[in-house]
């Protein structure tokens, strides 16, 4: 079980960055499925946490190489989830 990270990192992504094209999405998408299969054959929860942490890693940086500042889009992001909790 991988306790949906896939669908958590996903969603999350798409939030933090609604920007991403279509493309991009679906590479984030097809690479968290694939971590998703190396963390179902890993037998212990660090080496599940492991193989995500990999492929977000991966994300991340094809994200920068795309012209993403991650650092900006967090931050915005942050501002967002902010003010959404203050209604």
């Amino acid at each position: 079980m991988t306790y949906g990270v896939v669908k958590v990192t996903y969603d999350a992504t798409l939030e933090m960055i609604p920007s991403l094209k279509k493309e991009e999405q679906e590479q984030i998408l097809a690479w968290l499925k694939e971590a998703r299969e190396f963390a179902l054959d890993a037998d212990t929860s660090e080496a599940k946490h492991a193989a995500f942490g990999k492929y977000k890693g991966r994300i991340n940086n094809y994200l920068s190489k795309r012209g993403y500042d991650l650092v900006k889009e967090r931050e915005a992001w942050y501002e967002r989830i902010k003010a959404r909790d203050k209604k």
